[in-house]
């Protein structure tokens, strides 16, 4: 049911009737200055582990890119390699390093920011409503190059989501909200939309 695409992008390989390999990418919409283009997010790879090693997602990746960008007006693939991944891309893939994004964690069991004048408070809520959205886009207003996160995104990638559960959070007097993703032993911030001000950082992660 994605909003921005009728079909999946999905490549798979068979030896006869046994699946060896897989590889999907997630269509979406990018804002680049003020164009609007079909984009896709690299997502899952898989190879039969008894097939490792014969290029197979080398393959499929082609393959997709080469027919998608072609039949779908694709016009850029991109993604977050894992350090596994990572060098396959470059080498065979031909893809370009955008940038590292680091990212930062924090074993908060049994910590609490603390602060007293802080009045900010973050609430779990089932949607975000109509000046969450006003307020994230008017965050990334400002930025060049962007996903187009518009309400019918939202509800399909965490809201009607089938498989996995997302947590809202939102502080409804300063429209600013966050979606969490909860693992076993840790809790995934998925999307931050706060405002640049402290009490309201604070808050929300103490949320």
């Amino acid at each position: 049911n994605n909003p921005d695409f009728d079909h999946p992008m999905i490549y798979l390989m068979w030896d006869e009737s046994k699946l060896v390999g897989h590889y999907a990418v997630g269509p979406c919409k990018m804002i680049v200055g003020n164009q609007e283009h079909l984009v896709a997010l690299s997502m899952t790879t898989m190879t039969h582990p008894e097939y490792g090693g014969r290029g197979i997602f080398t393959k499929l990746a082609k393959e997709l890119y080469k027919k998608e960008f072609q039949k779908s007006d694709l016009n850029l693939v991109w993604g977050f390699p894992n350090n596994n991944s990572h060098r396959g891309f470059i080498k065979n893939l031909s893809w370009k390093d955008a940038s590292t994004i680091p990212t930062f964690s924090m074993n908060i069991s049994d910590f609490r920011f603390k602060d007293a004048n802080s009045k900010v408070e973050f609430r779990k809520v089932d949607f975000l409503s109509d000046s969450n959205l006003n307020n994230y886009q008017k965050l990334h207003s400002d930025y060049k190059i962007k996903v187009n996160k518009n309400k019918a995104y939202f509800e399909w990638r965490y809201l009607n989501n089938p498989v996995n559960n997302y947590t809202i959070l939102s502080n409804q007097n300063s429209e600013g909200f966050i979606i969490t993703k909860r693992f076993e032993k840790q809790v995934d911030i998925v999307e931050w939309a706060i405002p640049f001000d402290f009490n309201q950082t604070i808050s929300a992660v103490n949320s």
